[in-house]
């Protein structure tokens, strides 16, 4: 089985058609307020409406209040809910939809992680991204590769259509994770998109 894409950023109709078209599994929809790629819900609501629903549709948030984090996911009918703050698993127990839960990888040993990682046990799924998101070097992917064997998990952190074979072909990933990658100066690249998820596919 191939791997798993989830493009991330979506912020107009022509980016999000593109993905579906090129064939991503997973559009991310950013709602934290301090992001670049932030969208307005509403301007999420008119996108959601215009392209294909067999598509998970994900909204990322970060230490939001859980109330508004289940309203939102209610009202866009959000297949997943992605945490990408400190929350905790008395926290993703309360969300009304499934949640792939951050995990920043800096340091740490890949079993120092699984430790924390095996207290989500309410998370769907994991995404492996950097300690601080948008900058540093790619995250160990030897430590991705023991993770991968105990959890189904998406990588994100410095991914683009040109390194991505590489870490596709390093451990059994569920999925892999773009944003910054498929931009060209802050802005959707929609070729930059249909390659990194042809070369997601092939890989």
């Amino acid at each position: 089985m191939s791997v798993k894409v989830k493009i991330c950023g979506i912020r107009d109709v022509a980016s999000a058609r593109v993905a579906v078209a090129a064939g991503t599994d997973f559009l991310g929809f950013n709602f934290v307020s301090t992001s670049q790629r932030r969208v307005e819900v509403a301007v999420a609501r008119m996108i959601l409406r215009q392209v294909e629903r067999d598509v998970a549709m994900v909204g990322v948030f970060r230490d939001a209040p859980v109330a508004y984090v289940n309203q939102v996911a209610q009202e866009l009918e959000l297949n997943f809910i992605q945490l990408h703050g400190d929350e905790n698993p008395a926290y993703v127990k309360q969300m009304v939809a499934p949640v792939i839960k951050v995990v920043r990888v800096g340091n740490e040993s890949a079993d120092e992680l699984a430790a924390g990682m095996r207290g989500f046990n309410a998370a769907a799924y994991f995404l492996l991204d950097r300690p601080v998101q948008g900058q540093g070097d790619m995250i160990n992917l030897n430590v991705v590769g023991a993770l991968a064997d105990e959890f189904d998990v998406f990588v994100a952190g410095g991914l683009n259509p040109d390194n991505l074979a590489g870490v596709v072909g390093t451990a059994r990933l569920f999925g892999v994770d773009v944003a910054g990658g498929i931009e060209t100066e802050g802005r959707l690249d929609m070729n930059k998109i249909r390659q990194f998820v042809m070369r997601a596919k092939r890989a």
